[in-house]
C-alpha cells in the first residue's frame, strides 16, 4: 500500500492506521466497539451475588466492568431481579441479594457446560486466550446448541486475530439464535477487521434492526464509515450513539477522529476532552488529541497529552514514536531520541519510527545518522515520501549532491511534501 500523510506528522502514526481515502485523507485512529459482554449469565450472578465490597470487582479488569455495565442492559433475558440487586449493590447498599433470592437464568441446562463456560471466562479474563478456546471447546462439545459459547469462543478467536475461526463461531451463534443482535454486531466488529466493510456494514446493520438501541453497533458501523473515508455517515451514527448514552466515551473519541479526518481540530479536541472526562484513563483519547494540538502547532499541549498517553499505554511504541516526534518539532530532539529509541527497540520493522529517529537527528545536525536512519526506513517502505525528503536534505546538508535526487523522488510521490516540511523548519 503506497503511503501518503498529510504533512510531515502523519508520519508518526503507525502505517496500520491508515485507511482507504483519498491519497492525502490522514490517518486515523479509531476505537474500536468495546469487546461485547460475553460474560455468560451464570457468571454474572456468580460476580453480582459476591459483590460485597468494592474488593470484589477485582474480579474482572477495569475496562472489562465498564463494558458490563454499560452492555448488562442490553442482556434481554437477565432477570429484573438480578438488575435489581446489582443496582442495590452499586448504589451502596450494604447486602446484595442471596442465591436463593435470585432466579436463575442459565445458558445451559447442561452442568457440565455450564462449569466449562465459567473456566473459560476465567481464561478470558486472565488474558490467556488460547487456553480459553480449547475450554469454550469443551463446553461446545457438551451442549452443541450453547450460543454464547460459540460467540464467545468467536471473540476470543478474534483477540488471537484468528479471524476466520471468529467468523465461524459467529455464524454458528447466529444459526442458534438468529436475534441475537449482540452476535451480528460482534461478527460486524471482526469483518471490520479483515477490512470487509461490505459485510461489516451488512451485520451492523442486521444489528442495528434487530436492536435499535445497540449503542455500540451504531459505534462500530461509525468506525468502518470512518475506514472508508465517508465521515458524514460516521458522525450520524457517532451522533446516535451518543443520543443513546450521552456516557460513551469511545463514541467521543471517535466522532472526535471523524472532525479531524474533515480538519476541524478544534473541534476534534473538544470531542477528545469530553472523552477523557467521561474515561480519564482513555490512552487513544490522549494520544489523538495530542496529534491535534500538534497540528494547531501547539506542541507544548501536544507533549503533555503524548506523556499521558505514555504513561496509560507503556507497551505500546507508538506512543513513544508520537512523543518523540513532537519533542524533536518543539525543538526538544535529545529528548526525543530516548523515545524514538525505545519506539524502534520494540518496533523495528516500522518504516514510520525509523523515519522519526532520522527526523530527530536531522533536527540535532547529526546528518550522517539521520542518512543511516532514513536509509533504514526506505528498505522497510521504499515510497515514504517523508524519508526520501528527509534524506535528500540531510545528504545536501552534508556535502552530498544526490539528495536532490531525493528530494524529486519524493516530491514525485507526494507534491506537498516540500511545503509540510517546511513548516517544520526542513529545508534543503
Amino acid at each position: 500500500m503506497e503511503l501518503r500523510f498529510h504533512g510531515a506528522f502523519w508520519a508518526k502514526i503507525s502505517e496500520r492506521w491508515l485507511v482507504k481515502g483519498t491519497s492525502h485523507r490522514p490517518p486515523r485512529k479509531l476505537v474500536l466497539p468495546l469487546p461485547r459482554a460475553r460474560v455468560g449469565l451464570l457468571a454474572i450472578q456468580h460476580l453480582e451475588m459476591s459483590m460485597r465490597s468494592h474488593a470484589a470487582l477485582a474480579a474482572l479488569p477495569a475496562f472489562r466492568w465498564r463494558q458490563y455495565r454499560k452492555r448488562r442492559r442490553h442482556m434481554r433475558r437477565l432477570p429484573l431481579a438480578l438488575i435489581a440487586g446489582a443496582m442495590l449493590f452499586l448504589q451502596g447498599a450494604a447486602d446484595p441479594p442471596s442465591p436463593s433470592s435470585v432466579a436463575a437464568a442459565p445458558i445451559t441446562a447442561n452442568t457440565e457446560a455450564a462449569a466449562a463456560y465459567q473456566d473459560c471466562e476465567r481464561l478470558f479474563r486472565e488474558g490467556k486466550y488460547a487456553e480459553a478456546v480449547q475450554a469454550f471447546s469443551r463446553a461446545v462439545e457438551r451442549d452443541p446448541n450453547m450460543a454464547q459459547a460459540y460467540a464467545f469462543r468467536g471473540y476470543t478467536h478474534n483477540s488471537l486475530n484468528d479471524y476466520d475461526r471468529a467468523i465461524a463461531d459467529f455464524a454458528r451463534a447466529i444459526a442458534i439464535d438468529p436475534n441475537d443482535a449482540t452476535s451480528f454486531s460482534d461478527r460486524g466488529m471482526v469483518f471490520s477487521n479483515k477490512k470487509d466493510y461490505a459485510r461489516a456494514i451488512a451485520d451492523y446493520d442486521q444489528a442495528i434492526k434487530l436492536d435499535p438501541k445497540l449503542t455500540y453497533a451504531f459505534n462500530g458501523r461509525g468506525t468502518v464509515y470512518n475506514a472508508l473515508g465517508d465521515d458524514d455517515r460516521a458522525l450520524a451514527d457517532y451522533d446516535e450513539a451518543i443520543r443513546l448514552d450521552p456516557n460513551y466515551a469511545e463514541a467521543y473519541g471517535n466522532r472526535g477522529v471523524s472532525f479531524k479526518a474533515k480538519g476541524d481540530n478544534d473541534r476534534a479536541i473538544l470531542e477528545y476532552s469530553k472523552a477523557i472526562e467521561l474515561d480519564p484513563k482513555f490512552a487513544n483519547a490522549f494520544g489523538n488529541r495530542g496529534i491535534a494540538y500538534y497540528d494547531k502547532g501547539d506542541y507544548e499541549h501536544a507533549i503533555q497529552d503524548d506523556d499521558q498517553a505514555v504513561k496509560l499505554d507503556p507497551d505500546n511504541p507508538e506512543r513513544y514514536n508520537n512523543r518523540c516526534y513532537a519533542l524533536a518539532t518543539a525543538g526538544r530532539a535529545q529528548e526525543a531520541l530516548a523515545d524514538c529509541n525505545i519506539a524502534l527497540a520494540r518496533s523495528p520493522d516500522a518504516a514510520f519510527m525509523w523515519d522519526s529517529r532520522g527526523y530527530a537527528y536531522l533536527r540535532l545536525g547529526q546528518y550522517r545518522r539521520s542518512i543511516e536512519d532514513y536509509d533504514a526506513a526506505l528498505r522497510l517502505n521504499p515510497t515514504h515520501a517523508q524519508a526520501l525528503y528527509g534524506r535528500g536534505v540531510a545528504k545536501l546538508k552534508n556535502g552530498d549532491a544526490s539528495g536532490q535526487g531525493d528530494i524529486a523522488a519524493a516530491a514525485a510521490l507526494d507534491a506537498t511534501i516540500a511545503g509540510d516540511m517546511r513548516k517544520l523548519g526542513v529545508t534543503p
